[in-house]
């Protein structure tokens, strides 16, 4: 009844699917591997963004230092600004820790022994439009994984269907047999041929009842197969949905942040004029710190959730 044929096909699909599942733990561990990678990133800009802001700590420094002596300011202003450096350093003491522990955890992830002198030379820069790499999500749905494995589902499902037909089937086996005798000197030889045909009765009701259980597993593995299918594209499209959204987040950061800078310049000139106090340019200094910050935060978010669509899509 084809069931060592069907047999071997199925046995081949599960060859296939598990080849599959490999794939899409590969695609796990790829994504992971991303996000950890761009968690240090992250770290490392807001450690360049310290540096800057000590920078401007120590002119700060310097010039209330000459203030103090010269009589212009009191020496609280130089106190407020020695409290900021302390603050700035304990910030940076805090960022060297997490960069060791996430460059500890990339390293165990990926199986490579931790080196403490391992260096990411990737920054953030630019950020890409996500519109260059939209895709018509119906189309790209059957290029996944998944999809792949849904269909072999399916598959599987019919050739039991076909395996359980040829246990009903009448079944036929044929045999040949050649003998040679010696006795007394004399050679003769006997061919033999036979087939015997086998009609299964007895289990015919309890194999119908299982051909009818095998269809209703086939009908139960289609359902799965559109259900999925449609939650794939649902997949795709809130996927595609953050991308947009950590976008925008994106420019409403790189506007905060220019917006920040030119709040520090018009402070800064303010002070030197003498028409503001040392604690509203330190907290100018911080706001501008602070927008820098997020605008890194959110465009290692927007290459995380770019990263994820991308591996959604087969791209």
């Amino acid at each position: 009844g084809g069931r060592i044929v069907n047999g071997n096909k199925l046995a081949g699909l599960g060859v296939e699917a598990a080849k599959l599942q490999t794939e899409i733990a590969r695609d796990e561990t790829d994504l992971k591997t991303v996000e950890l990678y761009w968690t240090i990133i992250s770290l490392q800009e807001k450690k360049k963004i310290i540096a800057s802001a000590n920078q401007l700590l120590d002119t700060l420094y310097r010039d209330a230092s000459g203030a103090v002596e010269a009589g212009v300011i009191h020496r609280n202003d130089m106190l407020k600004v020695t409290l900021k450096q302390s603050e700035m350093k304990s910030n940076e003491m805090k960022l060297n820790n997490g960069i060791r522990l996430a460059k500890s955890a990339l390293c165990q992830h990926i199986g490579i022994p931790y080196d403490e002198n391992l260096v990411l030379s990737d920054s953030i820069g630019e950020i890409p439009n996500p519109s260059i790499y939209h895709v018509d999500h119906t189309e790209a749905v059957k290029g996944r994984i998944e999809y792949q494995l849904l269909d072999l589902s399916t598959d599987a499902e019919r050739l039991k269907k076909k395996m359980l037909v040829g246990e009903v089937l009448p079944q036929i086996a044929v045999g040949a047999g050649y003998t040679c005798n010696t006795l007394m000197d004399k050679f003769k030889t006997n061919g033999l041929v036979f087939a015997t045909l086998s009609i299964p009765i007895s289990d015919w009701w309890e194999k119908s009842y299982d051909l009818k259980k095998q269809e209703l597993n086939c009908t139960k593995a289609e359902n799965q197969r559109r259900d999925l299918d449609e939650q794939m594209l649902l997949q795709m499209q809130m996927a595609w949905n953050d991308l947009s959204e950590a976008y925008s987040q994106v420019m409403l950061s790189q506007q905060t942040a220019e917006t920040a800078t030119e709040n520090l310049n018009l402070s800064t000139d303010n002070y030197n004029a003498g028409m503001i106090s040392m604690s509203e340019l330190l907290e100018a200094q911080t706001l501008l710190q602070q927008a820098h910050s997020q605008l890194a935060d959110d465009k290692v978010d927007y290459m995380k959730k770019l990263t994820k669509y991308k591996q959604l899509t087969r791209q």
